[in-house]
């Protein structure tokens, strides 16, 4: 119940058009509920799995608006820990058919201990991982759990090779093969799976799949801003949105 909560107010907390946004939550007879905008659209994974391996420029959009609407939550001192496609539903929204929402934010955890979701107490026990083993960081797998916003960025990173070859960098049928993977094995080329896939964009990737953390884009906007030659969309700034002023 805490878990539940506490992902009603990160949500609400961020309030950014690239995150499902939460209208009412509370108790109802004892019972929690939560009220979220009704999302007409596809989860990634679905649009995956049907469709394949998604244009360059397609799939840097889709890449773009989901590290918009983390950058939003990191500079709010919110991680979402648990990227995936599955939590990323794609709707059609000014104009965009590939319009990103982010969903599920019940792993989310604070950054900056200055701000205050739930007193920013921790609800899962030390050293253990939370979200899907195949888009964890190198260091989540080893029970590293310092709050990072570069946790997010691999995700991305892991999310996007996935969209233009069609399949994950790292997989294995056990945790122990894939940690074993995502520890030492490089991530594989995507101009050697895809030949059309630009140097400059596998770069990017790969820059994402660092395995050290201090390799990777320093943040969701950076890694943003390098997509964009590819057919990216430059982050908007909806900092003033809904302001009186």
């Amino acid at each position: 119940v805490e878990r539940f909560v506490r992902e009603a107010r990160s949500s609400a907390a961020i309030g950014h058009p690239n995150i499902i946004d939460v209208l009412d939550f509370g108790y109802e007879k004892g019972r929690p509920y939560l009220v979220m905008e009704y999302l007409r659209g596809r989860s990634l994974s679905e649009a995956i799995a049907e469709e394949g391996r998604l244009s360059i420029a397609r799939a840097c959009n889709i890449a773009t608006h989901s590290l918009a609407g983390l950058a939003a939550a990191h500079d709010r001192g919110i991680l979402h820990r648990d990227l995936k496609p599955a939590n990323m539903m794609l709707i059609a929204l000014l104009g965009d058919r590939d319009f990103v929402k982010l969903c599920d934010c019940g792993f989310a955890a604070l950054v900056q201990p200055s701000i205050r979701i739930d007193d920013a107490k921790t609800l899962t026990p030390a050293r253990t991982l939370v979200g899907t083993p195949a888009y964890a960081a190198p260091e989540r797998l080893r029970g590293d759990d310092r709050r990072d916003p570069r946790i997010d960025v691999w995700s991305i990173g892991v999310v996007l090779f996935e969209m233009l070859a069609g399949g994950r960098p790292f997989d294995a049928p056990t945790f122990r093969e894939l940690a074993r993977k995502v520890h030492k094995d490089p991530a594989p080329s995507l101009r050697k799976l895809r030949r059309d896939v630009p140097r400059g964009l596998d770069a990017v990737v790969q820059k994402a799949l660092a395995k050290e953390r201090e390799g990777r884009f320093s943040s969701a906007a950076e890694f943003a801003a390098a997509l964009v030659p590819f057919g990216g969309r430059v982050i908007p700034d909806f900092s003033d949105a809904g302001s009186d002023s």
